[in-house]
């Protein structure tokens, strides 16, 4: 049985494959193009910091001086690629038939003859069109549209101003980011508050054999960029890329950016989009701040075992999941 969803992509993926016609963007543009995960976070929790009432949640959190977990960091990241594999895939790598779900999607993409056709690279315009759907999604500002410059460079300024008046430290905002992903993790894996259970369930998922892709990782990050500006560029454009004379449409429609050549962009930028990242990872879980408390006593010692890569299954979550035709049904060969 074939997954209909991913065969559907596959099809549309077929060559010719689309080309980006040539674009300059200006200088600070391109500044922002290099900060597209980083503005992400800034412009995120640039909006929490403007909730007083989460600010308030997040201030009672920092007073009350957790200790640090026993957890590092690539154990964080593997719990989050499975709440991100289970969001995108619609699939808990626990249950009966998870590796028969995992052998069906990797056996079609490895039929997918990807070394043999070299992926089109959108350069640095890829990377600012996702920058161009962050910013249109965080602040309703479509660059596109007369007067974008004047009211990104007031956000902007907005989220420098915000993140300058903080009084929690960022050492204390990523220790209750920390609870704040771990509490999440712990939820996504079915295991609700039951903040104890999570070691057992770490010790099944180092049991997990999962089936072995043979596509080059580093192409299918290629094709998921690929896919991601495709996307990003008909949804900001409202172009196909594929119909006749598209080329020149989206050049059309691209052309306003250059009325932003003169985006002043503050000099602590950076800085400032890097803590609102920090406030939005730790306001991410405040939901069950209530646990925090009784997840500090439980000491949690999670166990040091070799847990299978998840970043094949994590890419692919990312490429499929906005694919997705709608509910799968009961007789989808991936929904479990």
């Amino acid at each position: 049985m074939s997954c209909t969803c991913f065969a559907a992509l596959l099809k549309s993926l077929a060559p010719p494959w689309f080309a980006l016609p040539p674009i300059t963007l200006p200088p600070c543009l391109l500044t922002l193009s290099t900060m597209a995960g980083g503005l992400a976070g800034g412009l995120a929790g640039a909006g929490v910091m403007a909730n007083a009432s989460l600010m308030a949640q997040l201030s009672a959190t920092a007073a009350l001086n957790l200790p640090a977990l026993s957890i590092n960091a690539s154990m964080l990241a593997q719990l989050a690629a499975i709440a991100q594999i289970k969001a995108g895939l619609g699939l808990d790598l626990f249950s009966p038939n998870a590796m028969a779900s995992i052998s069906l999607l990797f056996g079609e993409l490895d039929l997918f003859p990807l070394p043999a056709i070299p992926i089109p690279s959108f350069g640095p315009v890829g990377p600012f069109l996702a920058i161009m759907g962050i910013i249109k999604a965080s602040l309703g500002i479509n660059l596109l549209a007369p007067g974008a410059g004047a009211a990104l460079e007031a956000a902007l300024s907005a989220m420098v101003t915000a993140s300058a008046s903080l009084k929690i430290s960022l050492p204390t905002l990523a220790l209750i980011g920390q609870y704040s992903a771990l509490a999440s993790a712990t939820a996504a894996l079915g295991l609700g508050t039951n903040f104890a259970a999570l070691p057992a369930r770490l010790s099944l998922l180092a049991t997990l054999k999962l089936p072995k892709l043979n596509l080059n990782p580093h192409l299918l990050a290629q094709l998921l960029a690929y896919l991601a500006s495709l996307a990003n560029l008909k949804r900001l454009t409202g172009v196909d890329p594929f119909s006749a004379g598209a080329a020149l449409s989206i050049q059309a429609a691209l052309a306003p950016l250059q009325l932003l050549a003169s985006l002043k962009l503050h000099a602590g930028l950076a800085e400032a989009a890097a803590l609102g990242t920090a406030v939005s990872s730790a306001a991410s879980g405040l939901a069950l701040s209530a646990h925090f408390s009784a997840m500090a006593a439980l000491n949690l010692q999670l166990p040091h075992l070799p847990l299978p890569n998840l970043a094949p299954l994590s890419m692919m979550a990312g490429m499929l999941g906005p694919a997705r035709t709608g509910p799968c049904s009961s007789s989808c060969p991936v929904a479990i």
